[in-house]
């Protein structure tokens, strides 16, 4: 298992992945619309969470937080945010009813 990727995010970060502000996605937490994890004093949103929340796999998460990072989430992470027509195409040729 890798370990330098997050597994959690602060409440902030997974706010601005999730578009909305600190103080609001502190509000999701309290609330219970946004799962998270207690560590003592600190609270942390699970990665899986967020990537849910979104419709998006976790490596997606993580190259959202650093898009110069690995080359294989960025690329899932392009293929989904910007299909070509080739791919749209590719899913029913040389198939047969």
């Amino acid at each position: 298992m890798r370990t330098d990727r997050p597994l959690t995010l602060s409440v902030t970060e997974a706010g601005n992945l999730l578009g909305a502000s600190g103080s609001t996605a502190y509000e999701l937490v309290r609330t219970g619309e946004l799962e998270s994890v207690q560590l003592r004093r600190r609270v942390v949103v699970p990665v899986a969470v967020v990537a849910d929340r979104l419709g998006i796999t976790v490596p997606d998460v993580w190259f959202a937080l650093d898009p110069q990072g690995d080359a294989t989430a960025r690329s899932t992470f392009m293929a989904d945010l910007c299909p070509t027509p080739s791919s749209k195409r590719s899913t029913n040729m040389g198939m047969r009813d």
